[in-house]
C-alpha cells in the first residue's frame, strides 16, 4: 500500500483519487483520503516531507480543527441553501471560484472559475487579492466574453466580501461552509489539472495574462471522459446553442 501511495503521489494523484482506486481494486483494505493524510503528516522524516511537497496544497503541519473557521462575508448565502437543480448538474450557467497562489507570489493570484455542467473554465491574472480587484476583474471577464453565468459558488475567502456586485448584475452567490473549501469540488479538480501547467514553484513574474489564457484555453480544448470525450468548449457551445433555441421556440 505504501509504494502505491507513493507513486500515484508522484504522478500528482491527490489523496482522494489514491484512496479511491486503491479501495475499487483491494476492497477488503479499503482506506479513505484522511488515512493518506494522517501517514504523510505523521513524522518529519524526509521522504515523508518531499511527499508532501506533490500535495496540490502541501503545509509544514496539518492540523484538525475542531470548530469551523468564522466568517465575516456579508449577506453569504450558505451551499446548504444552494437548489438541487444547480447540486444535481441539471442546469447550465453555474460556476464554482477560488484563488491560487504560487510560491513567493505575495497578493499576485490567479482566479479560477468553472462551469459546472460543461466543465468549461475562465482562468484570470489579478496583481492583488482585495476584493474590488478579484471581483472586478471577473465581472470584466463575463462582460467581455458574454458568458452565461447564473450563480457563483465561493469559499470564504474575504477576496469575494464584494459579491453583491454580482447580485446585482442578477447573478447568485453561494458560499461553502467555514473550513470547507472542498464542498466546490469541480474547482478543486480544475486547480489540480492547472497545477501541471502553473506549478507551485513557478515564478509569479512569469504569470502573464497571455500565459494564463493559454491554459484556459487548453483546459477548455481537452477530450473529458465525464463529457464523453467532447472538450468543455464543445460542450458549452452546445449547450448555449440549446438554450439560444428554446428562447426563440418560446
Amino acid at each position: 500500500m505504501q509504494a502505491f501511495i507513493e507513486e500515484k503521489l508522484q504522478l500528482r494523484w491527490s489523496p482522494d483519487t489514491i484512496a479511491g482506486r486503491w479501495s475499487l481494486d483491494n476492497p477488503e483494505q479499503a482506506i479513505c483520503r484522511e488515512t493518506i493524510y494522517r501517514w504523510l503528516y505523521s513524522s518529519n522524516d524526509q521522504n515523508k516531507i518531499e511527499l508532501r511537497k506533490l500535495l496540490i496544497r502541501s503545509h509544514k503541519k496539518r492540523g484538525f480543527r475542531s470548530k469551523p473557521t468564522k466568517t465575516t462575508i456579508k449577506n453569504r448565502v450558505p451551499i446548504k441553501d444552494r437548489p438541487a437543480t444547480i447540486n444535481q448538474r441539471q442546469e447550465f450557467g453555474h460556476y464554482e471560484c477560488d484563488l491560487m497562489f504560487n510560491k513567493g507570489s505575495g497578493s499576485t493570484n490567479v482566479c479560477t472559475l468553472i462551469e459546472r455542467v460543461t466543465r468549461h473554465c475562465v482562468i484570470i491574472r489579478n496583481d492583488n487579492k482585495t476584493t474590488k480587484t478579484v471581483i472586478d476583474a471577473i465581472i470584466e471577464h463575463i462582460t467581455r466574453n458574454n458568458l452565461l453565468v447564473k450563480s457563483i459558488t465561493f469559499d470564504n475567502g474575504t477576496e469575494f466580501a464584494d459579491h453583491a456586485r454580482l447580485n446585482q448584475m442578477g447573478i447568485d452567490t453561494y458560499f461553502c461552509d467555514p473550513g470547507k473549501p472542498y464542498q466546490k469540488g469541480a474547482i478543486e479538480n480544475l486547480n489540480g489539472s492547472v497545477r501541471r501547467h502553473l506549478p507551485f514553484d513557478l515564478s509569479a513574474d512569469s504569470i502573464t495574462k497571455e500565459y494564463v489564457e493559454q491554459v484556459a484555453d487548453m483546459m477548455n480544448n481537452m477530450p473529458r471522459k465525464i463529457l464523453g470525450y467532447k472538450t468543455p468548449n464543445e460542450m458549452y457551445k452546445e449547450m448555449r446553442k440549446q438554450l439560444d433555441q428554446n428562447r426563440r421556440v418560446g
